[in-house]
């Protein structure tokens, strides 16, 4: 995460423009993301695909626990 930017590790590919339902693993916070690009991962078992992308209509708050959860408190 940087500011309104995103960068997801996914099993599927997404098309520039397209727009993702998303949802960090084990929890139940749903965020939307516009896909900006997408290119296939280096074959780590994290993800087949690295999409970048922004987020859509993001609160401050769901934005501050998505970073909790995601960078443990740090961002």
């Amino acid at each position: 995460m940087d500011g309104p930017r995103v960068v997801l590790e996914t099993q599927a590919a997404a098309p520039p423009g397209a727009s993702l339902s998303c949802e960090v693993e084990g929890t139940s916070l749903p965020f939307k993301v516009k896909v900006s690009g997408c290119k296939r991962g280096d074959g780590s078992a994290a993800g087949a695909f690295r999409i970048e992308g922004r987020f859509v209509d993001l609160t401050r708050e769901r934005r501050a626990a998505l970073e909790s959860m995601t960078h443990g408190g740090s961002s």
